[in-house]
């Protein structure tokens, strides 16, 4: 079960497993944007509309698929017009926190997509096991999600993993990321601001994230 499969790392999974032979089931709030989402990026499967921003829905959804493996990589902030924080809250720690329990004590492994914004500012190596501390509506709630996940994986309740995303991008990435915003400006001839440029930063591509 992907959720979130029409997203940036969301189609990417889905054609994934689709390339593995698997036929994943396809979980969407917009189905005739899927329909053309998933032609363009070669993606098969099944379709299920649902709104997982109604409480009760992911539960459901468990319930009624009863997948072995379910890819939530639904999420709202990363966007720029993406600020409401009601909706925020709901997508990135709700439905997580609602997720898990309807995993839990079942034989299914729930593989969730953290972020790096769950670090906050970090100064010199970042290691994964480092301390969190989130400056951001957006990393607040990624993390608050990672952390019910955490907690259940601990108690040996349920299977999880939190794969925390670093600066993806490729072919579907929002438009005012860096690379096409970049890209933009060379075709346009248009200037760009930039900061100095003296943050680092890892890049991944989407397919190696989906591929890992």
């Amino acid at each position: 079960l992907v959720i979130g499969a029409t997203g940036f790392v969301g189609r990417w999974v889905a054609r994934t497993l689709c390339g593995r032979g698997v036929e994943p089931l396809l979980a969407v709030r917009d189905g005739p944007r899927a329909k053309s989402v998933f032609e363009r990026f070669g993606v098969t499967g099944h379709v299920i509309e649902s709104d997982l921003t109604r409480p009760g829905e992911g539960t459901a959804l468990i319930a009624d698929l009863e997948p072995d493996v379910v890819f939530n990589l639904a999420g709202y902030g990363i966007d720029l017009a993406e600020r409401e924080p009601e909706v925020m809250d709901r997508i990135n720690t709700r439905v997580v926190e609602e997720l898990v329990a309807a995993v839990v004590d079942r034989d299914v492994m729930l593989v969730h997509a953290g972020s790096a914004y769950e670090y906050g500012h970090v100064a010199g190596v970042l290691d994964e096991d480092g301390p969190t501390n989130p400056v951001t509506p957006y990393g607040r709630t990624k993390l608050a999600a990672t952390e019910a996940l955490r907690r259940a994986g601990e108690a040996g309740r349920a299977r999880t993993l939190v794969a925390r995303l670093f600066t993806v991008y490729g072919p579907g990435e929002h438009p005012h990321r860096l690379l096409p915003s970049l890209a933009r400006a060379a075709r346009d001839g248009a200037p760009l601001p930039l900061t100095a440029g003296t943050q680092r930063r890892d890049f991944a591509h989407v397919e190696d994230v989906a591929q890992g």
